[in-house]
């Protein structure tokens, strides 16, 4: 597990993905949850979209991540949602029943991960006709193999792939490809021209060296935001 995941945990960001609740709301309102649904969520960081996808009529989500303590920040956040079950586990290798869920959701986790084996696993995992939501980093290139290597180290990226690139994988994979949700710049338009700021549940003491690390992310974040797209990928099983 990577330094930066440590601090974003430690800063208790909730909503560290690209695009943020904004995106996650456009998503659902083009691709609405089936009632009567178990869902599962990969990387549920702190759960608010764990609570976001609970609030679809008789669904049972199953929320995931492997990093004890947004679980444990999670669990405190959303006490009171009883259609939600927390698990502490890795998507390269929890173990779960094949063909469980008609709905698996992960938003910017699997550029993290063994790919191959994360979506192997996604796939087994899916019932039937089932959809996957997949919200991931979208390299437009142009950064030179220093800078490229510098900015997956840095994050603990295991890959980082253009958006045919990605489609190419989906469908080696046995997926079909729905469609691709881009923010066509209204999100980030609006997140510029907001005060909103992500609400933070802050651990009481902050190490020194999370610390730094988050200056090196708002380095980066600044830096290279021009060779980094987002996408939303909804595939069919």
């Amino acid at each position: 597990m990577s330094d930066y995941m440590d601090m974003l945990a430690a800063y208790g960001v909730t909503e560290a993905r690209p695009g943020g609740r904004k995106m996650t709301k456009k998503l659902l309102s083009l691709y609405p949850l089936p009632t009567n649904s178990n869902i599962l969520e990969i990387g549920c960081g702190l759960g608010d979209t764990a609570k976001l996808l609970s609030e679809v009529k008789n669904t049972n989500v199953l929320a995931m991540d492997n990093h004890s303590k947004m679980i444990k920040k999670a669990k405190e956040r959303h006490l009171n949602i009883n259609n939600i079950t927390w698990k502490i586990d890795d998507v390269n290798d929890a173990n779960i029943r094949e063909q469980s869920f008609d709905v698996i959701v992960s938003e910017s986790v699997l550029s993290f991960t063994d790919l191959k084996k994360s979506l192997s696993n996604i796939y087994r995992w899916l019932k039937p006709n089932g959809l996957v939501y997949l919200l991931e980093p979208v390299y437009l290139g142009g950064l030179n193999n220093k800078e490229l290597r510098d900015y997956k180290n840095f994050y603990g990226f295991h890959s980082l792939l253009k958006e045919g690139e990605w489609i190419h994988l989906f469908q080696q994979q046995g997926f079909s490809l729905m469609d691709t949700v881009k923010d066509e710049g209204e999100i980030m338009e609006d997140v510029e021209h907001s005060k909103h700021f992500p609400e933070l549940v802050i651990d009481q003491q902050i190490d020194e060296k999370y610390i730094k690390l988050m200056e090196n992310h708002l380095y980066f974040t600044e830096n290279y935001l021009a060779f980094f797209d987002y996408a939303y990928f909804v595939l069919q099983k």
